[in-house]
């Protein structure tokens, strides 16, 4: 009977642990996703040139074009973001933690006003 005992209250112990691990895990979304939300990061402001028609799609735009390494990061580790301007030209870098945030859908992390912009060289075609 002690041993039940015992066991009883080491599995209440645990379930308790399990449940406050989770709990927080919990609270820390929910504290994440009250946090103030923004739709700045829906590119809204694409101009579209006269010469583009609609049926033809949109086509590259050298002004200003980039790519991250990764979709997706947890915090801590390392992002890196590739952009290239024609003409070399600065551009401000807003970054943006996608998320639930009160329907808007993401919350503005951080923002770099002035990054100097270099020209990339366009890849060769890799077909033969």
């Amino acid at each position: 009977m002690i041993k039940k005992i015992i066991l009883t209250q080491l599995g209440l112990l645990f379930t308790a642990m399990l449940w406050s691990q989770q709990s927080s895990k919990s609270d820390i979304i929910q504290k994440e996703n009250a946090k103030q939300g923004t739709t700045d990061w829906i590119i809204t402001k694409v101009i579209r040139e006269d010469s583009e028609y609609y049926e033809g799609g949109w086509r590259r735009r050298k002004a200003i074009e980039g790519y991250v390494s990764h979709t997706s990061i947890r915090a801590g580790e390392t992002l890196n973001v590739y952009v290239s301007t024609e003409p070399a030209d600065n551009f401000r870098l807003d970054i943006y933690r996608m998320g639930y945030y009160g329907g808007k859908g993401g919350r503005l992390v951080k923002s770099i006003p002035s990054i100097k912009g270099v020209t990339q060289p366009t890849p060769k075609d890799g077909r033969r």
